[in-house]
């Protein structure tokens, strides 16, 4: 392991040495099978750590792994306050190769080498005892008795009512079946049921069935248990994606009906009956619905699309006895964007396109609005921003056109209150832009302060939001962490503020904002600037 050991030294920059002559008052990485290296073993048995002939045991953990590699970050046995680096592996050929396998910033990574592959089974951290030796894996048990589930669910539902600024909303959407307290009996009826529950079946029935009417993108859980020997983590979003798709239809309305504009040959000319798509809270999905464009010479017509609940791509839509195919609009960004923002003035429109809402990487992004000030018509590009911070977006569309921009009034969790923040707006002073048109740009990418941005450049005069609906991630924020609960150690991620944007335009979660205008171009900044 010798060859392996310079490359690594290289790669840290740090010194090589045998084990015989390593200084051991410092912090090391040693490398090596237990036979190969005596550091490496006396490191192994001073933590409880031992490869087994069914996998490996980290202190009282017991985990199944066929041909198991470790990499560890460990208290050093020989100098207080410093820490061991150790790549190791039961295997001497598995042990020379773990610079291949990422371990990101866990303390503890343990893998498989079989079939000379390198797959992680289980990024963990230890629980250390008094004396700074590795105990156990903090990890729930793989069993649970049905009283400590009970306990769980008692603790998770009050935590919901003391703490998530979403709760009132699952709980209304749950009042035709008794509001929320009737779930949580129904559920603790269900933990009666059984005497024990495995770990997994504990946190589905906690995570993915107590929690499903829960639609927030900010939510989150997240958990580690050790089932028979097997490391199952658990990492739930509690939103679904509800996500667009359209067909090659335009369709147009001509002496008082809606007839196929551009399409198959076959299907020119016949009138088709659809509803216009409702507002994101009132959206069915699988339901085709007419969504407003225009045409390239300015006339308005409608795209036919449907929206999809989850991230299965559907293949087609039975209309007008055709089957259809369906696509993702194509306005959206597919490639990465590089860096904070940047303005292009070379295309047929001038473009801002604004990547993120970090304000540590949008330094000059504001005194773009004075250059763009003189402009009639600009894009303002936000596909794919995923969010940050609002208070640029606030800058950015006050210095373009000074005025007023009401923004969404912010409650935090008080169950003392019977009535909401008012709304509060975002005020500038100087005169407003004359410009033509803002046209604000939107994809599926655009979350949190990304839409916050939507919500206040669609108040610019002349503004309109174009492109594809966004994601839905701006009802609650200011998220906070709360658990872990006291047998599953499952933790939660949750907002403790309720934000309400209805009076600016609607938005509902996992479905997003919706555009003024629907676009399927490949190009649509091009397109956009060849409309009379």
């Amino acid at each position: 392991w010798a060859g392996e050991g310079e490359k690594l030294s290289k790669m840290l920059e740090i010194g090589l040495s045998t084990p015989e002559g390593a200084d051991r008052s410092g912090s090391m990485v040693v490398y090596g099978t237990p036979d190969e290296n005596p550091l490496v073993a006396e490191l192994l048995a001073h933590h409880r750590i031992a490869f087994r002939d069914d996998g490996l045991a980290v202190g009282t953990t017991a985990l199944k792994i066929d041909a198991p590699a470790l990499i560890a970050a460990l208290p050093s046995p020989w100098a207080p306050g410093e820490v061991v680096v150790v790549y190791t592996a039961r295997d001497p050929e598995a042990a020379h190769q773990l610079n291949a396998v990422f371990h990101g910033p866990a303390q503890i990574t343990v893998a498989t080498r079989a079939g000379g592959g390198r797959d992680v089974v289980g990024q963990l951290w230890p629980v250390l005892d008094d004396e700074g030796r590795v105990e156990r894996v903090d990890a729930a048990p793989g069993t649970l008795t049905s009283a400590e589930l009970e306990e769980d669910l008692l603790t998770l539902d009050q935590l919901l009512r003391d703490h998530y600024s979403g709760w009132a909303d699952a709980d209304l959407r749950q009042r035709a079946e008794g509001g929320w307290a009737a779930r949580t009996e129904s559920t603790l009826g269900r933990i009666r049921e059984r005497a024990s529950w495995t770990y997994t079946d504990a946190a589905k029935l906690l995570v993915f069935d107590y929690l499903a009417p829960i639609r927030d993108t900010h939510f989150t859980v997240s958990g580690l248990g050790v089932e028979e020997g097997v490391p199952t983590r658990v990492d739930a979003r509690l939103v679904v994606p509800v996500v667009p798709y359209v067909t090659d239809l335009r369709l147009v309305e001509r002496e008082g009906r809606v007839e196929v504009a551009a399409g198959p040959d076959a299907l020119l000319g016949q009138a088709v009956d659809l509803p216009m798509v409702p507002d994101p809270r009132a959206v069915a999905p699988d339901t085709p619905y007419r969504l407003p464009t225009v045409l390239a010479d300015g006339t308005g017509a409608w795209l036919v699309g449907v929206f999809v609940e989850g991230r299965s791509a559907p293949e087609s839509l039975a209309l007008l006895g055709t089957e259809l195919a369906l696509h993702r609009p194509g306005s959206r960004r597919t490639e990465r964007a590089k860096g904070g923002w940047d303005l292009s003035a070379d295309g047929p429109l001038p473009v801002l396109a604004v990547h993120t809402m970090n304000k540590a990487r949008l330094d000059g992004l504001t005194a773009t609005a004075s250059e763009l000030r003189e402009e009639d018509v600009v894009v303002l590009d936000l596909r794919a921003n995923g969010g940050g911070s609002d208070r640029p977006a606030a800058d950015w569309v006050g210095a373009l056109s000074p005025g007023r921009y009401q923004a969404a009034g912010g409650s935090d969790v008080d169950h003392g209150r019977w009535q909401a923040e008012a709304p509060f707006a975002y005020r500038s002073e100087g005169a407003p832009w004359t410009g033509e048109r803002l046209w604000v740009l939107v994809d599926r990418g655009v979350a949190s302060s990304g839409e916050t941005f939507t919500f206040l450049a669609s108040q610019v005069p002349n503004a309109r939001v174009v492109g594809e609906s966004t994601s839905g991630c701006s009802e609650n924020g200011n998220v906070t962490e709360r658990g872990p609960l006291p047998h599953t150690g499952l933790v939660l991620h949750f907002g403790r503020t309720r934000f309400a944007w209805e009076d600016v335009r609607p938005i509902a979660e996992g479905v997003g904002i919706f555009p003024d205008l629907w676009l399927d171009e490949a190009d649509p900044v091009a397109f956009l600037a060849q409309l009379p």
